[in-house]
């Protein structure tokens, strides 16, 4: 990413990447740029995912097997639903 654009509430509104292009070597800055919408950004640092929350409240999220990572989700539209207050609900099942 070159840039993050926020709105009128400084919140992120989109993302700003310069295209690359690689020279036998290296990737180099082409000068040609892309906006992407965004309403979030995610930052993947370190080594290993942080499951430290699920150890503090246990149950909230589903571990793997060896309880090391996150278990993958998928969102099943068709499965959408009503909740008790009244918002929309989406299923959510298990993606492997």
């Amino acid at each position: 990413p070159r840039r993050f654009l926020l709105d009128e509430h400084r919140h992120i509104r989109a993302v700003v990447f310069e295209k690359l292009s690689w020279d036998g070597s290296r990737y180099i800055g082409t000068g040609s740029f892309l906006e992407l919408p965004a309403r979030s950004v995610i930052i993947a640092a370190g080594t290993q995912p942080n499951i430290t929350y699920e150890r503090e409240y246990p149950g909230t999220f589903e571990l793997d097997e060896q309880g090391r990572y996150w278990r993958a989700y998928e969102l099943v539209e068709e499965s959408a639903g009503a909740a008790e207050n009244g918002s929309s609900t989406k299923a959510i099942e298990t993606a492997g």
